[in-house]
């Protein structure tokens, strides 16, 4: 059952798919580094025509690597759920053709050190969490996106299209940021703040704290 699978991948083969019924679904219900899965992942030559792919991933450390390699001609990326930097990493490395390599020892990637899914223009990113500040104090997660689209740029294929749709901690400075990388950046306008439950104790706790000063501060003034 999809509750229980790491990984949820859909794919079309066409980029703009009218139809809701996908060519390639796959409900990958095994440990990332598992030989079975990585058998599956080497022979997956169904995935070499498919130009959309969803993907709601329920594992942080998947091998993203494997999975991009199976589709060199995907032009769109659909990320439902929060997806981990390293998918970003994994967009950004260039290709190994031996690591890569399928069963029949050729690699999908046409030249080796060659960046994945060449072209790769829109991606969308569905329920992401950005960063909340009670956590990094920084935006690492905002910047590491932002490296993964300038390094895609600097060799010549670059992201043309970024969709953001209900993402928490997204606000305009975000998206500005975004757009100084990347053409077109589309967001809905969610606004919704989210952390982890021990940054919004710790948020909490120091709110207290300064609630604490400033009363006692009034009360010595008086």
């Amino acid at each position: 059952p999809l509750y229980s699978a790491q990984v949820f991948v859909k794919g079309w083969r066409v980029r703009a798919a009218t139809s809701p019924t996908p060519d390639v679904e796959l409900c990958l219900d095994a440990f990332p580094h598992s030989r079975s899965l990585q058998h599956l992942m080497r022979d997956a030559g169904f995935l070499a025509r498919v130009e959309r792919l969803e993907v709601l991933s329920m594992c942080a450390a998947w091998e993203w690597r494997a999975l991009l390699a199976r589709v060199p001609a995907l032009r769109r990326l659909v990320l439902d759920g929060h997806p981990e930097r390293a998918v970003f990493r994994a967009l950004a490395e260039p290709q190994d053709a031996d690591a890569d390599a399928g069963a029949d020892g050729t690699a999908s990637a046409s030249d080796d050190g060659a960046l994945p899914v060449p072209a790769l223009a829109e991606i969308v990113l569905d329920k992401a969490r950005f960063d909340c500040f009670h956590e990094t104090g920084e935006p690492v997660y905002l910047e590491e996106m932002v490296d993964f689209l300038v390094a895609r740029g600097d060799h010549g294929e670059p992201v043309q299209s970024l969709v953001l749709t209900n993402c928490a901690n997204v606000n305009e400075d975000v998206v500005q940021r975004l757009r100084e990388v990347v053409v077109s950046v589309e967001w809905d306008g969610v606004r919704r703040h989210e952390c982890s439950v021990q940054a919004q104790a710790a948020a909490h706790y120091w709110e207290d704290i300064i609630d604490d000063e400033d009363m006692y501060s009034e009360e010595d003034d008086g």
